[in-house]
């Protein structure tokens, strides 16, 4: 409910100082951006709050099909490739063997998306973010690394915690993105971790069981 309390706060607070007398127009402008700013976190965290309980009703799950994952990749790189752009940062995307996932193509696109959109956010313009998938064993792993200042040792579980963020992050975070992405995996049959603790650059990995390994 603090997540919800928050915007919600802090936009009839901006609200009520605007209107507590005549302004120029350039700040009932600035007060209305503000406003649109919080608007819109509070919309994503209340996407994420329905979309983590359609999964945990388990309504996906006469959903599955193949989904060829460097499809998936793709779709996340068209998404934010642009994003990185903007910020300066170099988006790669390694090239993925021939990978069949059975889940739901959208659920899989909004996990890679999440981890994308987490690196982006502690990777500072002139770094990197890279992206992809490779098979291990009968398994897919699909993995978004990072050249941000990494995760330590001691949050490396935290982090997948509902609301839990890591103190001094950027803004623009919900607090649910991992959490999301991590029951997502859960929901397919496969784990999300952290595979480097306490090293620069944070290196997600998913690895979900493989539909059909084609060699």
């Amino acid at each position: 409910s603090h997540q919800l309390r928050t915007p919600l706060a802090a936009m009839q607070t901006m609200g009520e100082v605007a209107a507590s007398r005549e302004r120029p127009a350039a700040e009932y402008r600035e007060t209305i951006s503000d406003m649109l700013q919080e608007l819109n976190r509070l919309r994503g965290v209340i996407e994420q709050l329905l979309a983590l309980s359609r999964l945990e009703e388990g309504v996906f799950r006469d959903s599955f099909e193949g989904v060829d994952a460097e499809e998936v990749a793709t779709r996340v790189t068209h998404l934010y490739g642009p994003v990185c752009e903007e910020n300066g940062i170099r988006f790669e995307q390694e090239g993925c063997p021939e990978l069949t996932i059975n889940g739901v193509p959208e659920l899989l696109t909004e996990m890679l998306g999440n981890l994308a959109d987490n690196a982006i956010r502690h990777t500072p313009r002139g770094g990197s973010v890279r992206l992809g998938c490779q098979r291990h064993d009968h398994a897919v792993v699909l993995f978004v690394h990072d050249s941000g200042p990494g995760i330590p040792a001691d949050l490396a579980e935290r982090i997948f915690e509902r609301f839990f963020q890591i103190p001094g992050s950027p803004s623009g975070g919900t607090g649910l993105g991992l959490a999301l992405a991590r029951d997502i995996a859960s929901l397919h049959g496969g784990t999300l971790r952290l595979a480097n603790p306490g090293q620069p650059g944070a290196c997600f990995e998913v690895t979900l069981p493989a539909a059909n390994v084609r060699s």
